[in-house]
Order: C-alpha cells, then sequence, then structure tokens
C-alpha cells in the first residue's frame, strides 16, 4: 500500500494506488509523468515539513480503498519486436541467441527496449 523513500534532497511516502487518494492537501505528486500510472509520492525536504495529521488521513483513505478493491490492474504487454542490429547479432552468434531466449519475456523486452532506444 505505502512505501518509504528516500533521496539526497527529499524523502517521502509513495502511495502505490495513490491515484484513487482525494488529496485533499494537494500534496501527491506522479513521480514519471506518462510511466507511472498509479503511485504517487508526497515529498518532504525537512522533518518541519512532516503533516502527521494528514499523513494519517492519507493512510487512512489509502486503507479503505484497499479493502474496498481500489487496484489499478497493471496493462498486459504487448509483444515486442528485436531491433535489426540486435536480430543480427543474435543470428550470426548462436551462443548468444540460446543464452537470449534462455532470459525470461521481461528481460527480453529490456534489452530490446534499451538498445532500441540507444541513440
Amino acid at each position: 500500500m505505502i512505501g518509504i523513500l528516500a533521496f539526497k534532497n527529499y524523502f517521502g511516502l509513495w502511495f502505490y494506488n495513490g491515484i484513487f487518494l482525494s488529496d485533499p492537501k494537494k500534496v501527491l505528486e506522479n513521480a514519471q509523468e506518462g510511466k507511472t500510472k498509479a503511485m504517487r509520492h508526497w515529498k518532504f525536504t525537512s522533518l518541519a515539513d512532516i503533516d502527521n495529521t494528514g499523513i494519517l488521513a492519507y493512510l487512512e483513505e489509502a486503507i479503505l480503498n484497499q479493502r474496498q478493491g481500489k487496484v489499478l490492474k497493471p496493462e498486459k504487454k504487448k509483444p515486442f519486436t528485436i531491433p535489426p542490429l540486435l536480430k543480427l547479432s543474435l543470428n550470426n552468434n548462436p551462443e548468444l541467441k540460446a543464452n537470449f531466449k534462455k532470459l525470461t519475456p521481461y528481460k527480453q523486452r529490456e534489452y530490446c527496449e534499451y538498445i532500441d532506444e540507444a541513440k
């Protein structure tokens, strides 16, 4: 339901299905617009920023939402295509091809997307 985050310049709380929170204080942010769908975080830059009453209200709402089944289901991934450069390398190297096929579909997709996005 929630997680704690800590970075160099701020810390805070992740609400894994924060999209369903009413956010009356307007403090929740989408960390990666266009990528993160349901998760929202509440950032703090100092201990003085912490609003215990507000946090408790958000936690209570998150618990209620969870009990009501308000959860954003992950989307099914579309089939991926192997980039031409990787396909050529796999066809020219049987050992590489065999090892690539041993990877989980998730890892295969990750490699394909990484190579395809390279500039």
